[in-house]
């Protein structure tokens, strides 16, 4: 890695550190290194296997080979699952030229949302209500 790269890449640290003391410990925060093609730094991992050195998940190397930094600078709010099937909201940061032409990095975003969507799921029912059972008697 070229000393300008490692330059950046070391900045987005720091910022991933910040996020990360913003947004609390259920944010798992990545930065991954395209010319080491791998995980330069993470904070709160919530997969094991998520360590610096690590290879670039799936879904993030789909967004390198489809050259979607080219047109977007960042995505956000897409859902997304961990490897142990924990729901995700999740952005995903391209640390890229002024120009587009070269992709140095990328940054993403993973926040653990399972006890939001049951929340969720119990103030739609306070709201609106409890379906009756077949047999309940209604008493006025």
């Amino acid at each position: 890695m070229e000393d300008a790269t490692k330059s950046l890449m070391e900045n987005f640290t720091t910022f991933a550190r910040f996020l990360s003391a913003f947004l609390g410990p259920d944010v798992e925060i990545v930065l991954y290194s395209i010319s080491d093609n791998c995980v330069y730094s993470v904070i709160n991992p919530l997969d094991p296997e998520m360590t610096s050195g690590s290879k670039i998940r799936r879904l993030e190397q789909s967004l390198i080979d489809e050259k979607v930094w080219k047109k977007e600078d960042f995505l956000v709010n897409y859902r997304s699952l961990s490897s142990s099937n924990s729901k995700l909201k999740s952005a995903t940061y391209f640390i890229a030229s002024d120009d587009r032409k070269e992709l140095y990095g990328i940054i993403t975003i993973n926040m653990v949302v399972d006890k939001l969507l049951e929340l969720r799921d119990h103030l739609n029912k306070l709201i609106t209500g409890y379906a009756p059972l077949k047999d309940e008697r209604r008493f006025l």
